[in-house]
């Protein structure tokens, strides 16, 4: 707790930008995907969309392991999407 003054990451962070990721795929193919896993999306337009490509992140489960195995925090749960809501 010291170490880090309680703060840990909310996230995975990208490993690209939402300029590059709206140019490596096509919208159509994301919302195909996401609804394929059961996932709704709601989003204002095709780039709004493609931004948050889960491609664009870095593995979320390796970070949660970093985080975990670092003993910043632990893990109690896994949480999977229902819902993609951008605009």
């Amino acid at each position: 707790m010291e170490t880090t003054s309680a703060a840990c990451a909310h996230g995975a962070g990208r490993t690209n930008s939402r300029n590059a990721s709206a140019r490596e795929v096509d919208a159509a193919d994301v919302a195909r995907d996401l609804a394929a896993r059961g996932i709704i999306v709601r989003a204002k337009g095709r780039r709004t969309l493609v931004a948050e490509i889960s491609e664009a992140y870095n593995d979320v489960t390796d970070v949660v392991d970093i985080v975990h195995n670092s003993g910043i925090a632990r893990k109690v749960t896994r949480l999977v999407p229902l819902a993609v809501m951008k605009g």
